[in-house]
């Protein structure tokens, strides 16, 4: 029988919520809710003071023997979008504040779109 983690690499992170999340009013309504992140392995020497959306045009590619590709425009940005699960909605009451800390993990090949939010970040104080 084969381990499901063999051959499996596992990436675990901290992550800072970058803008006040409002929650509805209804729990019925706590899903699919979205949020942007600083992630510090994804952009380690950005500004985190404030958040960044930047659309730049694609480099030229004219020097290379491939011509065939056409670049298109790309955006740089300091922040990654997850959705926050359910479960953890629950421990909010009105909004979660800027700056709440979550942990995200991802199992596999790293990439940015496999990470998800396992749990919130707390320390416990003696």
């Amino acid at each position: 029988m084969s381990n499901f983690f063999e051959d499996k690499i596992i990436v675990t992170e901290r992550v800072k919520l970058v803008e006040d999340i409002i929650l509805p009013s209804s729990i019925n309504d706590y899903k699919n809710i979205k949020a942007k992140f600083y992630l510090n392995i994804y952009t380690p020497l950005l500004d985190k003071s404030r958040i960044k959306s930047e659309s730049k045009s694609a480099p030229s590619i004219s020097k290379f023997n491939n011509n065939n590709l056409k670049p298109s425009n790309y955006d740089e940005v300091n922040y990654i979008i997850l959705t926050i699960p359910r479960y953890i909605l629950f421990q909010f009451k009105n909004k979660i504040p800027k700056g709440t800390e979550f942990i995200i993990t991802n199992i596999g090949e790293f990439k940015i779109d496999h990470f998800r939010i396992i749990g919130v970040y707390t320390l416990e104080e003696e």
